[in-house]
């Protein structure tokens, strides 16, 4: 039985990390080798495209002092071999300005690993 809240913190920290070589092995264990990330802007599939797409909004937001967390409504909403969870984009310095915000739809396979995440947008950045 996987633990959907663990997964979630895990997912939300791997859009925060500093470490690239750490963030490649984060990715490597949260995904399957063929798992999807989809979003309005694009489906990618496997490792590489899903590293290149977090390493892209790391590079665009968390450097410029921005971080990654579970939105505000808290804990995750679990369905079988699904969760459903919002995410917020705030200053890391301190504040609860929302920047940009969204709901995460994640399907997992038999060993908890993520095998479809399909991201919606609430708020995006100006």
């Amino acid at each position: 039985m996987t633990d959907f809240e663990k997964l979630v913190d895990r997912y939300i920290a791997v859009w925060n990390e500093t470490d690239a070589e750490s963030r490649s092995a984060q990715i490597r264990s949260l995904w399957t080798e063929d798992g999807e990330h989809v979003f309005p802007q694009a489906a990618l599939r496997g490792y590489e495209a899903i590293e290149a797409v977090v390493t892209e909004v790391y590079e665009q937001f968390v450097t410029k002092g921005f971080k990654f967390r579970v939105g505000a409504n808290g804990k995750p909403d679990v369905n079988n071999n699904s969760v459903r969870f919002t995410w917020e984009m705030v200053p890391a310095a301190g504040g609860d300005e929302v920047s940009m915000g969204g709901v995460d739809f994640i399907i997992v396979d038999e060993d908890g690993r993520i095998r479809y995440d399909y991201q919606f947008f609430d708020i995006l950045p100006a």
